[in-house]
C-alpha cells in the first residue's frame, strides 16, 4: 500500500490488516505527514484508546472501516483476570467507607514481606 491510499481515511476510525495477518485499529495520529508530503511518508501512527502503534505503510495489505465497539482497546494495568474474579477488590457492605480505606492502606503498607530488607539497602 502507498501513503496516498490512506488519505481518504485521515479523519476516520480504521482497521488495517498487515502482511503477517494481524489487524490493528485506530485513528491516524499523524495526518499532517500525509497532507504535506505523502510520497515521503513511510509510517502511520494509529491511536486507539490509550494505545498508539506505529506501522510501516508497506506492511499494510488492506484498510476497512470497522464498527468502533469491536476494536476499542483500553488497557487496565495490573488486572490479568476479570475484576469480578478478584476477591481482594470485592465490595463489602458491612464495612463503612472509612474502614474500607483503612484496610486498603494497611494492605498497601504492610503486604511487603521484605520491606526491612529494602530499607536497609
Amino acid at each position: 500500500m502507498k501513503a496516498e491510499d490512506l488519505i481518504p481515511y485521515l479523519t476516520k476510525f480504521i482497521s488495517v490488516r498487515l502482511d503477517d495477518g494481524t489487524i490493528d485499529s485506530g485513528y491516524i495520529a499523524n495526518p499532517s505527514d500525509f497532507k504535506n508530503a505523502p510520497e515521503q511518508t513511510e509510517r502511520v501512527r494509529l491511536i486507539n484508546g490509550l494505545l498508539q502503534t506505529e506501522i510501516e505503510i508497506s506492511r499494510i495489505r488492506s484498510v476497512t472501516l470497522p464498527p468502533r465497539e469491536d476494536t476499542t482497546k483500553i488497557p487496565i494495568l495490573g488486572f490479568d483476570e476479570p475484576i469480578s474474579t478478584r476477591k481482594n477488590y470485592e465490595r463489602t457492605e458491612e464495612l463503612s467507607l472509612e474502614e474500607q480505606l483503612d484496610q486498603l492502606v494497611d494492605k498497601n503498607l504492610f503486604d511487603f514481606p521484605d520491606l526491612d530488607d529494602l530499607l536497609d539497602k
